[in-house]
């Protein structure tokens, strides 16, 4: 585990305020410790004074212009701009290098670089600046290299990943050479031996970049290698080999950049610098070799340098080395004990004794080298960290040095000396204080520090017993709360605490420590508990260093116990003393209580009397039941409490049935008391039954004689006792059911159809017997009814049920029946005639109904009160009748109700009226087809009581001269002259009052 992962398990470390100072080397641990009011523990004032001076570094660093980056770094294709933006408040910014920046002294700018470029934008606020760094990189336009000669039915491999900053080519041919690609910018060019010439090879990018070269075929067939070489990186000198399989009628030959290095299939080398190997294949068939390449890259050995010794003080940080970090190597210091990073190059030591370190560098290829650390003995340690004691004691402060003549410098937290300072020293500090122990040895200086907290205690009144469940005496079971009151402010004794026992306070428990008897937490100021016993209750006082007891003698009365002198078996209304003995638990053997000494005494029975009920030895007289006899009383001012059962010969009185209704036959038990007494009592049983011998013979004597009575009978028993010298005599009357009773005739029930009926046998007089259940059956094979007493139910059809009747005696006895008669209701349907969608007021419909049934009456109703010619009639005829005189519109219901015996049915028809229009001619032309006569037009029936026609001079030319109510043009006979006449006409609307209207008339000849 290193000096750092020890810290998460070091002791608890109380830091109050750090004062702002400058620290600039590991020395400043010497100046925080010098500015702490309170400083850390003993050992990590070691370990952690690196750390603090590397915060303090942090926390130092000034200046720093906060700003947020909107637009930053990107990739851009050559030509193509970016947006670089930074969002803060500054007085200016001056971007660099400014080629390509369209506004260098803005916050946002446009760049344009040809190649990849790294900006800095510098914001100045005030005396403070700060960089910020942006990259823009260009990508690359792709590079195919060299034209390449192949023969037919070679693989050219193109890898464009050949470039600096490569983006996503596309590779083309303009001849039929197939190009598939497997990885990105990787692609595989195939040729064939039927198509030979010179191709052109296109690459280019989404940035319009391109590059092209000739690839030409010709014929042969290629040498073949499959040697599938694996680049490697090895250190200089290494020994590498490839190996290719040789081809017959193939010859092959090495090269190391670009010399011949050898002449076979094989190849053994040790290169000092990074070499590509490239084989040339050359066969008979094709003047152009195959040719594969491997890469091998040589490391340079990692760099490092390490001074042979190393002078530290001890307990503190060295730095072993001062190389420069390499990319790509890793570093590893061994043995790693008190190393705080052992990976780092430059790691730090925490020097704590004689070691030879070594450094190992690996980059592929390894190098070690290693220091001598040689320790300046110089430490202090002080044997407690922190010291705690309670106001008024002392503390002794030992320590020790090495090397042990080392002089100690003492001082307080601000850097007092302490005068005559022994070792060890004692203080009597009264509030917290920290002492530093300063050692210096060959230049080194190491310190130790030890805190002496110093704690007190409040003032404690003395502990007040309260008893809960009432005033005092504490009762044996009593819920008692122990407590005081002291007054201290508990900010100033954040850590006190509580430890509440028994006994003697040299028998302090453990703690924490659970203790019996007590219902809350032991560590409590205040504590409930039941009372056990009597003792003496502490509790312990802790604050830090300090304890002090406080105590409370609490007195426990014990609860008595209490037994009744028994007493055997007497008889009902017996009279004796009731004896008492009482004992103290709590005493060991327990021990007897005179009665006497009781207060309060109270005694109670539930059967019979016991007097006096207020003293110690009362006289019970017990009834016809065991007694309950309880007792309660005081014994210093604590209930006891007591009871007992005394046992009283139990009088067995008969337990008759319940039911004393039986069937013919049936058997029941006369007595069914399980503990007659026969022991103290004889039974004589008679009955009325004047049979001889009767059901009784033979059991005259039994306590629980079993009897089936012939019919209805009373039985009496006499039970007498000699030992208590009484008689009890009892009687139960057992009655035998008759049969169910029959109906003396039918139910009849007349009913219409869908209507429904209710078939009841209540009132009829009639005994059916205990529980009687009724079923009902129909003679015609339909569906039984619901069982009971009353049904009620639709009948379809006239039916008659079978009643029976299931009780407990009796077993579907016949009970009658019940004829049920179903009466249609008769079909009705209204035809009109005229059968039109509107009608007038006062026109005249015939109404019939179909069918028309013998023996049904029917009887009509509108609802706007219209007239019908007969009623109750099955035909009739109907003036249409408007609801209110003159309406436009207007509807009325006209309803037809059947009845036959009671049963009925209806049919209504809704008449849409219209209002009846009467119009007077004021043109008529005789003679004429259309127009030859002057009449009244109208759309209703109407009654035309007068009609008279002057000429101009008042002459009356018409007056009702024809039943038709018309005028032909004609005066006495002949044609009246071409004129105008006066017509006035009086005419009845059916249902409304006369009128009379009168009107120009124009006679056209």
């Amino acid at each position: 585990m290193s000096i750092f992962d020890s810290l998460r398990y070091a002791h608890k470390v109380e830091f109050v305020r750090i004062p702002e100072i400058e620290l600039s080397n590991k020395n400043c641990f010497k100046q925080l410790l010098l500015s702490m009011k309170i400083i850390p523990i003993k050992n990590l004032t070691k370990y952690l004074s690196l750390v603090i001076c590397i915060a303090f570094f942090s926390s130092s660093l000034q200046g720093q212009i906060e700003f947020e980056i909107l637009s930053g770094d990107a990739q851009i294709c050559a030509g193509d701009s970016t947006l670089l933006s930074i969002d803060a408040s500054v007085d200016s910014v001056q971007w660099s290098p400014t080629s390509g920046v369209s506004m260098p002294n803005s916050l946002a700018t446009f760049v344009a670089p040809t190649q990849s470029t790294t900006y800095f934008a510098t914001l100045f606020s005030g005396s403070e600046t700060t960089n910020v760094r942006f990259q823009v990189d260009v990508f690359s336009a792709p590079n195919l290299g060299n034209d390449i000669v192949v023969c037919g039915g070679s693989d050219i491999e193109i890898d464009l990943n050949n470039v600096p900053l490569p983006t996503d080519y596309l590779l083309t041919s303009n001849g039929p050479l197939p190009i598939s690609g497997n990885i990105r910018n990787i692609f595989t060019v195939s040729t064939s031996a039927a198509n030979l010439g010179t191709f052109n090879l296109i690459a280019s990018s989404n940035c319009e970049q391109t590059d092209t070269i000739q690839i030409t075929v010709i014929a042969g067939t290629p040498a073949i290698i499959d040697g599938n070489f694996v680049d490697a990186v090895v250190c200089p000198g290494d020994a590498v080999s490839f190996i290719e399989t040789p081809q017959g009628g193939q010859t092959y030959e090495w090269f190391a950049n670009g010399i011949s290095v050898s002449n076979t299939s094989v190849l053994n080398e040790n290169p000092t610098v990074t070499t590509t190997y490239v084989l040339a294949a050359t066969g008979a068939g094709c003047s152009v070799p195959t040719v594969d390449s491997v890469t091998v890259t040589v490391n340079a050995p990692p760099a490092i340098s390490l001074p042979e010794t190393l002078l530290a003080c001890q307990n503190d940080f060295v730095t072993l080395g001062n190389n420069i970090l390499q990319v790509g190597t890793e570093y590893s210091w061994s043995p790693s004990d008190n190393i705080v990073d052992p990976t780092a190059l430059n790691a730090e030591l925490f020097v704590v004794e004689d070691e030879t370190y070594i450094l190992t560098a690996t980059n592929g290829c390894e190098i070690r080298d290693t220091v001598d650390v040689s320790l300046i003995l110089n430490d202090i340690e002080i044997d407690m960290d922190t010291i705690f004691i309670c106001k008024g004691e002392s503390a002794t402060i030992s320590f020790t040095t090495n090397p042990p003549s080392d002089a100690v410098v003492w001082t307080d937290i601000d850097g007092v000396p302490l005068a005559n300072v022994g070792s060890p020293f004692e203080v009597s500090p009264l509030d917290v204080v920290t002492f530093i122990g300063t050692v210096e040895n060959n230049g080194c200086t190491h310190s130790d520090t030890v805190t002496i907290q110093v704690d007190s205690l409040p003032e404690f009144p003395e502990i007040e017993l309260i008893e809960l469940d009432m005033m005092p005496p504490i009762c044996q079971g009593d819920t008692v709360l122990l407590q005081d009151n002291p007054v201290f402010p508990p900010n100033l004794y954040p850590d006190l605490t509580f430890q509440w026992f028994t006994g003697d306070t040299t028998m302090v428990p453990a703690l924490p420590g659970q203790l019996d008897g007590f219902l809350t937490p032991d560590s409590l100021l205040q504590v409930l508990f039941l009372g056990q016993q009597s003792q003496v209750y502490n509790r312990l006082n802790i604050n830090g260093a300090c304890r002090s007891f406080s105590s409370i003698d609490v007195e426990v009365i014990p609860i008595l116990q209490v037994e009744i002198v028994p007493v055997d078996l007497v008889c009902p209304g017996t009279a004796f003393a009731i004896m008492t003995e009482l004992t103290d638990p709590s005493q060991t053997p327990p021990a007897p209580v005179d009665p006497n000494d009781l207060e309060e005494w109270d005694w109670m029975t539930s059967s019979g009397t016991i007097e006096p009920a207020d003293e110690p030895f009362p006289t019970l007289t017990v009834g016809e039941s065991d007694a309950n006899v309880n007792v309660t009383a005081e014994y210093r001012g604590c209930p006891i409490m007591g009871d007992t059962i005394v046992e009283v010969i139990p009088t067995p009185f008969p337990i008759f049935p319940n039911d004393t209704e039986i069937c013919p036959g049936q058997s029941v038990v006369l007595n069914s008391n399980p503990n007659p007494n026969t022991a103290d009592f004889t039974y004589t049983w008679t009955t009325t039954n004047g049979t001889t011998p009767n059901e009784l013979t033979g059991q005259e004597n039994d306590p629980n004689p079993v009897v089936t009575p012939p019919g209805s009978a009373t039985y009496t028993v006499t039970i007498f006792s000699a030992a208590c010298n009484f008689t009890i005599t009892e009687e139960v009357s057992i009655q035998v059911l008759d049969r169910p009773g029959t109906l003396a005739a039918p139910l009849m029930v007349g009913v219409c159809q869908d209507e429904s009926v209710t078939l009841t046998l209540e009132g009829q007089g009639i005994d059916f017997g205990q529980n009687a259940v009724f079923t009902w059956t129909p003679t015609n094979g339909g569906e039984a009814l619901p069982p009971g007493r009353e049904v009620t139910f639709v009948p379809l059809q006239t039916t008659t049920y079978i009643i029976r009747v299931t009780n407990d005696c009796f077993q579907d006895e016949f009970v009658g029946e019940a004829i049920v008669t179903v009466q249609q209701r008769p079909a009705v349907t209204i035809t009109c005639d005229p059968d039109l969608d509107d009608y007038s007021e006062g026109f005249e419909v015939d109404l019939i109904v179909e069918p028309n049934t013998p023996d049904v009456v029917y009887t009509w109703t509108s609802d706007n009160g219209g007239d019908f010619s007969a009623n109750p009639a099955p035909t009739t005829v109907y003036s249409v009748t408007s609801q209110g005189i003159g309406l436009d519109e207007d509807t009325d219901l006209v309803t037809v109700l059947a009845d036959l015996n009671g049963c009925t049915n209806s049919d209504t028809k809704i008449f849409n009226i219209m209002a009846a229009n009467v119009m007077l001619p004021n043109i008529f032309t005789p003679g004429t087809t259309d127009n030859a006569v002057f009449r009244l037009r109208t759309n209703a029936p109407i009654n035309i009581t007068n009609m008279q026609i002057y000429d101009r001079w008042g002459n009356k030319v018409y007056d009702n001269d024809n039943a038709e109510q018309e005028w032909d043009g004609n005066i006495d006979g002949q044609p009246a002259p071409s004129d105008v006449y006066i017509v006035t006409v009086t005419y009845e609307i059916p249902g409304q009052d006369p009128i009379t209207d009168s009107t120009d008339l124009t006679l056209l000849r």
